[in-house]
């Protein structure tokens, strides 16, 4: 995707490379032949993955680590195998913008209605994904599937999740609505 690179940047990520190592790894799909070969392939494969299986592997993130990291002398990178291009890219938004101190949970929630209406997540693969229980899990989608006016509070920001929740605990919508205004206020 970059038609160049920054030589100074590109150096200093060497240099915190050789001091540091790889912070970040790589999110890498398998590939068709004709793409650069995996260094050392049937030494990291184990699996099951095998040599046989996958020879290849084509960048999805991470292009300007590897350029580093091999300038900083590393042969060996550590790296998130995912089966598609899809799914690399999904576990990159994830991984990008969950552990973002700005995300709302109304957000969170969104993802996880679209992880199972999309890509047929089960409970146990939410789980695994967010690294978060089930409790976590189920009250976002609840803010979600509840009211729609605290929900939009949330997302804007002009409500906090706690008050939220106990907003939602609420059964009667006239007296709900009067007590979001409130909290509103």
């Amino acid at each position: 995707m970059r038609a160049s690179m920054d030589s100074g940047k590109l150096e200093t990520l060497t240099e915190s490379i050789r001091a540091r190592g790889i912070m970040f790894p790589l999110l890498v799909t398998p590939a068709a032949a004709g793409v650069e070969p995996f260094p050392n392939a049937s030494e990291i494969l184990k699996p099951p993955l095998s040599v046989d299986d996958v020879l290849f592997f084509e960048i999805i993130d991470g292009h300007r680590r590897y350029i580093a990291a091999g300038a900083a002398g590393l042969d060996v990178l550590p790296c998130r195998v995912y089966s598609s291009v899809e799914e690399a890219r999904l576990g990159m938004m994830l991984d990008a913008n969950a552990e973002r101190e700005d995300v709302t949970e109304a957000e969170e929630g969104i993802w996880i209605l679209e992880l199972v209406e999309k890509h047929n997540y089960s409970l146990d693969d939410l789980k695994a994904r967010f690294h978060r229980s089930e409790q976590w899990i189920n009250t976002r989608v609840e803010l979600v599937q509840g009211d729609a006016e605290i929900c939009k509070a949330v997302a804007e920001r002009r409500l906090v999740f706690a008050v939220a929740k106990e907003l939602l605990r609420c059964k009667d919508d006239q007296h709900r609505a009067y007590l979001l205004s409130l909290a509103l206020e």
